[in-house]
C-alpha cells in the first residue's frame, strides 16, 4: 500500500515538473487548429462549388461579369471617378494579360517553326548525302533531285499556309477581344451614367428633406 502511495507521489511530482517546465504550453494544446474542420465553411464552399459545376460554362461566366459589374455599384455613394478609374484598372489589366497571352503564343509558334525548318533541312541534307554514296545513273540522278527538291517546296508551302492560319487567328482573336472590351466599356458607360443620375436625385432628397 505504501509502495502504491509512493508511485502515486512519484507520477504527481513529474506531472506537476513538466508543467512548470512549461507553464504557457498545455499538451492538449500543441498543434491544435484555431477552429476544427468540421466548423469551417468548408463544406459549404464545397457545396457551392459543385452547384457551380451543374451550371454551363458560358452561363457561369455571364454571372461572374454581372457580379463584377455589380460590385463596382455596390456603394451608392461612391465618388463616380473612382468608379471609373477602378473599371480602367481592371480593363487595362485583361488587355496586358491577353498581350502577354498572345505574345507567348506567337513566340511559340516561331520556335517551332524554326525547329520544324531545320530539322527539316537536316533530313533533306542527310537524303542527299545517303544518295551521293550510291552507284546511281544520271536519269536516277536526276529524278531525285527533282523529287527532293519537290519536297523542299512542299515543306515551304506548308509551313507557308500554317503561318497565314496563324496569323488569321491571331488577328481574329485580338478583334475578338477588343470587340469585347468595346462592348463592355459601353455596358459600363450606360452603368455610370445611370449610377451619377441616381446619385444627383438621390443627394437632392437628402438636401431638400434636411432643415
Amino acid at each position: 500500500m505504501k509502495n502504491t502511495s509512493k508511485v502515486g507521489l512519484i507520477v504527481t511530482f513529474f506531472l506537476l515538473a513538466t508543467a512548470c517546465a512549461n507553464p504557457t504550453e498545455k499538451p492538449s494544446q500543441v498543434d491544435k487548429p484555431l477552429v476544427e474542420s468540421q466548423y469551417r465553411l468548408q463544406e459549404d464552399r464545397k457545396a457551392f462549388e459543385e452547384l457551380r459545376a451543374q451550371i454551363p460554362k458560358d452561363t457561369q461566366q455571364e454571372n461572374d461579369e454581372v457580379a463584377f459589374m455589380d460590385k463596382l455599384f455596390e456603394n451608392p455613394l461612391k465618388n463616380p471617378s473612382d468608379i471609373r478609374a477602378q473599371f480602367s484598372k481592371a480593363l487595362s489589366k485583361r488587355r496586358e494579360r491577353f498581350q502577354k497571352d498572345m505574345q507567348k503564343l506567337r513566340e511559340l509558334f516561331v520556335r517551332k517553326e524554326r525547329k520544324d525548318r531545320e530539322q527539316t533541312t537536316k533530313n533533306f541534307e542527310k537524303e542527299r548525302k545517303e544518295f551521293k554514296l550510291r552507284k546511281s545513273d544520271r536519269d536516277q540522278t536526276k529524278d531525285f533531285f527533282a523529287a527532293l527538291d519537290q519536297k523542299r517546296k512542299d515543306f515551304y508551302t506548308d509551313q507557308k499556309e500554317k503561318r497565314d492560319e496563324f496569323e488569321a487567328q491571331m488577328r481574329d482573336d485580338r478583334n475578338n477581344f477588343e470587340d469585347y472590351a468595346r462592348d463592355k466599356q459601353n455596358e459600363f458607360n450606360a452603368k455610370l451614367k445611370d449610377f451619377t443620375e441616381k446619385q444627383k436625385e438621390l443627394k437632392k432628397e437628402k438636401k431638400s428633406g434636411s432643415p
